[in-house]
């Protein structure tokens, strides 16, 4: 597994596997359960939490799964939050990783 620094990622943009474009890279944040989250702005300045575990490739541009903006994910572990990828319980409505409703 290739390791990148975080001035290799901040600044490149993000794209759908749909080939839409996302925004840039603001930032790369983690939490205390090790789940690393890209800050995206997009071209009207709106931030966006791409989880990590969404990324399918890094280099030139990164390559964002397209279902990353549907909603609550089904993981072997149970559900994911739609923003940051953090597992959730059944019935968990807020995520306990970055505190964030689920819609």
């Amino acid at each position: 597994m290739k390791s990148f620094h975080v001035d290799d990622v901040v600044g490149k943009n993000v794209i759908e596997t749909t080939g839409m474009v996302l925004g840039r890279v603001k930032d790369v944040v983690f939490d205390v359960s090790s789940t690393v989250t890209l800050i995206v702005v997009d071209s009207e300045g709106r931030e966006r939490q791409i989880p990590l575990s969404k990324v399918t490739g890094i280099a030139d541009n990164i390559v964002a799964r397209s279902d990353m903006t549907s909603g609550l994910n089904v993981s072997a572990s149970g559900l994911e939050c739609q923003f940051c990828g953090g597992v959730l319980m059944e019935g968990q409505r807020i995520c306990p990783a970055c505190g964030r409703a689920q819609v």
